[in-house]
């Protein structure tokens, strides 16, 4: 019972994903949570720090990742000290390397690269649980690609906050992939979203990658631990692991944002490392040793989770991520105070309430 209540709520938090990648972070009031007035301007104005929703979606996704993973690995019988130290690992290699990627693909450093960091933590993930002997490979490594699948498809909606990511105008695809866009397709409102001011597709219908790619990846994840929970970890990673992958190298074809400059080969760079990094997969799952497990016991994960340690730790969590990838780089603000006179007036007594 346990069980199908926990995938009931990944299926339930995808939904609800989904729906808000079309209806709700598309408002241009979505970009923006706060700004901070740092430095006051010669008119009396304040230059300010935007705060962006890209940040806590992402801070969120982070957090509902190592939620996720776990209780799964918890579920699955490993110790979750051990199972949060390798995820500090994994955060420890991906969160740079979200920018290291951009850096050298696309040579800036505004923007952090998701598919870059996981094709990273895919490659290392294995080797790393060889090394610890005291963590079920496969029961963890399959709550891993997990993980990443909720991770990475909540934090997309990241990508519709800031219009990123975004697809190709409709208008130029072909008449079959148009019929099935059309009716679908996303639209950035807002001069400060990404696909308006590097694309000039302001309120042009697009292909709706980030919108899909919440879904394709919702999906995967529920599949995958459904399977996980069953007993059967290697094809909960081959679910988890292959449908985002095999996802990351068709939906580029899609893609319209800047993918980084010349590459000697067909397609983007990041369609190759999700090409390499699904062949590492299926031969992971081909050659590594290791047999089906017993059913994960759910409430045993839950109950593993529910301690503050764990409370803290994804409070944290999320602060940290917040912090590094919600200050805005690329915008910036103007902030101007007043006083309201009638307000004021009340409250020093000249106008009676």
């Amino acid at each position: 019972m346990t069980a199908g209540w926990f995938v009931a709520a990944l299926a339930a938090l995808t939904i609800v994903a989904v729906w808000s990648a079309w209806h709700w972070f598309p408002d241009p009031r979505r970009q923006f949570i706060a700004a901070i007035p740092l430095r006051r301007l010669p008119d009396g104005s304040w230059e300010g720090l935007n705060l962006t929703w890209y940040g806590a979606l992402s801070a969120t996704a982070y957090a509902l990742a190592l939620l996720v993973f776990l209780i799964l690995g918890a579920a699955a019988g490993a110790s979750p000290v051990l199972c949060a130290a390798y995820m500090a690992l994994m955060l420890a290699v991906c969160m740079p390397a979200s920018r290291w990627v951009v850096r050298l693909i696309e040579g800036h450093a505004h923007g952090f690269s998701v598919g870059g960091a996981a094709f990273l933590v895919i490659l290392l993930a294995p080797w790393l649980l060889a090394a610890l002997p005291r963590l079920p490979f496969w029961p963890v490594l399959a709550a891993s690609a997990i993980a990443y699948a909720f991770g990475e498809g909540f934090g997309r909606l990241a990508c519709v906050s800031f219009g990123c990511c975004y697809g190709r105008p409709v208008e130029q695809l072909s008449p079959r992939l148009r019929r099935w866009c059309m009716p679908v397709a996303a639209r950035v409102a807002g001069g400060t979203r990404k696909a308006a001011y590097a694309g000039g597709l302001e309120g042009v219908p697009l292909a709706p990658v980030p919108g899909l790619t919440v879904a394709v990846h919702g999906l995967a994840g529920c599949l995958a631990a459904a399977s996980l929970i069953a007993g059967l970890p290697r094809l909960a990673f081959l679910l988890a692991a292959g449908i985002t992958l095999a996802w990351r190298v068709l939906s580029e074809f899609l893609r319209a944002d800047f993918r980084g400059g010349r590459f000697p080969l067909p397609g983007s760079a990041y369609q190759w490392m999700a090409g390499v990094g699904l062949l590492y997969v299926l031969g992971l799952a081909a050659l590594w040793p290791g047999a089906n497990a017993a059913r994960l016991d759910m409430a045993a994960g839950l109950r593993a989770v529910w301690s503050p340690w764990v409370i803290v730790s994804l409070q944290g969590l999320w602060g940290f991520v917040f912090l590094y990838m919600g200050r805005s780089t690329v915008t910036g603000s103007r902030i101007g105070f007043h006083v309201r006179e009638v307000e004021a007036a009340r409250t020093a007594g000249v106008v009676e309430a």
